[in-house]
């Protein structure tokens, strides 16, 4: 699972990477006098390549907040079976094993 995130936080620092650079060497078209007023997206060929980043970027962020809510839920499969485990050995009794079988299976 941890390569999943390196992976994605390497294609997120790569295509940042590029985003700069293109805006780095981007021409100058602004002291032209046939196109006085270029400037913030009025027809500059960066458009099409901030829609990519800005879409990964919001992708990105997607990813991330439902990973960090599937992994808040994702320990209640394991603490029940940890639960089964101290039934069976003898640890707590069959009412306590219920009401804790609740609680956890509220927490979902």
């Amino acid at each position: 699972m941890r390569n999943k995130y390196v992976m994605f936080g390497g294609l997120f620092i790569i295509t940042l990477v590029i985003g700069i650079l293109f805006f780095y060497f981007m021409p100058n078209f602004n002291r032209t006098p046939d196109y006085p007023y270029y400037g913030h997206m009025v027809g500059g060929w960066m458009m099409p390549f901030m829609m990519i980043f800005m879409g990964l970027f919001w992708l990105a962020v997607i990813y991330f907040l439902f990973k960090k809510l599937d992994d808040k839920n994702s320990h209640t499969p394991q603490s029940i079976d940890i639960l089964k485990t101290r039934l069976a050995k003898g640890e707590i009794t069959v009412e306590e094993y219920e009401t804790l079988l609740k609680k956890l299976e509220g927490n979902l």
